[in-house]
């Protein structure tokens, strides 16, 4: 029987961040190890944040420039789930890697999102 930890759904990569899409989705290139790289595009877990078009677009641009903020410059691990969602993304969760802190928590303590649960199916 393998440990519970090879058990888990979740995955735990070093990543460096190449774009901000709006404020709950990022791609970066995460390093699998053995100096192997990939490109994805990631959905941050547990919040929604305003669109970057329609009714609430200025608040969008908000959320995606509070995001920016906190990613630049800094380290960060990300913790994805097994399963890609939709639109080929997979949910995430993305923190700092010295202080540990979230960036899903930054933004719903900012108030530049809300809380939400994704339904995959």
């Amino acid at each position: 029987m393998l440990p519970s930890m090879m058990n888990d759904k979740l995955f735990y990569y070093r990543a460096e961040v190449l774009s901000v899409v709006d404020g709950d989705t990022v791609k970066v290139r995460v390093d699998l190890g053995f100096r192997l790289y990939r490109d994805v595009s990631l959905r941050l877990d547990a919040i929604n944040t305003p669109e970057l078009r329609g009714e609430f677009k200025a608040q969008g641009y908000i959320a995606k420039a509070a995001a920016m903020t906190w990613l630049e410059n800094r380290d960060i691990i990300v913790c994805t789930e097994k399963d890609p969602g939709s639109y080929d993304r997979y949910t995430a969760n993305i923190y700092d890697a010295v202080t540990e802190e979230s960036l899903t928590s930054y933004l719903l303590a900012g108030g530049y999102g809300v809380p939400y649960v994704y339904k995959w199916g």
